[in-house]
């Protein structure tokens, strides 16, 4: 009976804080797969081994100014910043084969953009692989994200 008393009082905005430092969490240890997450265990267990974006990847510090997402991708505008060429728009695709990566990509950014926080976004300097809605003129195709 105590068991149907609890689940009665349960809240939702209760598990918030939860969820927001499982997300940072996951932050934390990297997007196991990723090239970035790769490279850091690399430079881990060799530290010789540089850990900066090989030649056909970059990264740039993000500040959200807005995030959609569409059926078939998921687009970040980020504020420019005067003398860099970066893109200002970053993009993931959301189809069925990459379901778990644009969940990981939704937390962290949901939990960045709530919280008023930057994040380092890497990215490819490949436009031909950007996913849908994601111009080459003004955008690039997110392979990690950083926060903090």
């Amino acid at each position: 009976m105590k068991g149907r008393e609890l689940l009665s009082r349960w809240e939702p905005t209760g598990w918030l804080p939860v969820l927001l430092a499982t997300g940072l969490l996951m932050l934390g240890l990297g997007l196991p797969g990723s090239k970035p997450a790769q490279r850091a265990q690399a430079a881990d267990i060799h530290p010789g081994v540089d850990s900066a974006p090989q030649s056909a990847e970059a990264s740039t510090v993000c500040t959200i100014l807005d995030f959609t997402v569409y059926e078939d991708s998921v687009i970040i505008e980020c504020s420019s910043v005067s003398g860099f060429s970066d893109p200002t728009r970053y993009g993931m695709s959301a189809d069925a084969s990459h379901a778990l990566d644009t969940n990981r990509f939704l937390v962290v950014v949901n939990t960045a953009y709530s919280l008023g926080n930057d994040i380092r976004i890497y990215y490819s300097t490949d436009t031909s692989q950007n996913p849908p809605r994601c111009l080459a003129s003004n955008c690039g195709r997110v392979i990690g994200l950083r926060a903090g």
